[in-house]
């Protein structure tokens, strides 16, 4: 669905917490759907694409590349978008095929890599601010 400047558009984030279960992954977004969400959106890194942080070490907060497919495919059964958060320019080249509008984290704003790589696909963007620093 393309963003439309009149309507709100109601992302249901998921991110990390389907905690390495594709199936609860897959019954999010079924709940979201059911509640009228527009998107489901997850977040696509490797621990090492990210700032150290001991609360990030369990491994079962990464997305594993191989369910993306399945979860649009989900997203697009229960008629809404599919969004995915990019940690590093090549989540960009792996989400693009699925995506129609990019998530950019406040953390990531300053990533020029990760920005280049974005742009090159000529979609949309929604930017986050809640965490950035001016500058």
């Amino acid at each position: 669905m393309p963003l439309q400047p009149d309507k709100c558009y109601v992302i249901g984030d998921i991110g990390s917490n389907h905690m390495g279960n594709k199936g609860a992954a897959i019954n999010m977004i079924a709940n979201l759907a059911a509640a009228g969400a527009d998107a489901a959106k997850f977040q696509l890194f490797r621990l090492d694409d990210i700032a150290h942080d001991p609360s990030l070490e369990d491994s079962r907060t990464v997305l594993p590349v191989e369910w993306i497919d399945v979860l649009a495919n989900t997203c697009h059964d229960h008629r809404i978008d599919f969004m995915c958060t990019p940690f590093a320019p090549w989540a960009v080249e792996v989400l693009n095929p699925y995506v129609e509008t990019w998530k950019i984290a406040s953390f990531e704003q300053h990533r020029d890599d990760l920005w280049d790589a974005v742009k090159l696909t000529g979609k949309p963007v929604i930017s986050s601010l809640g965490r950035t620093r001016p500058g």
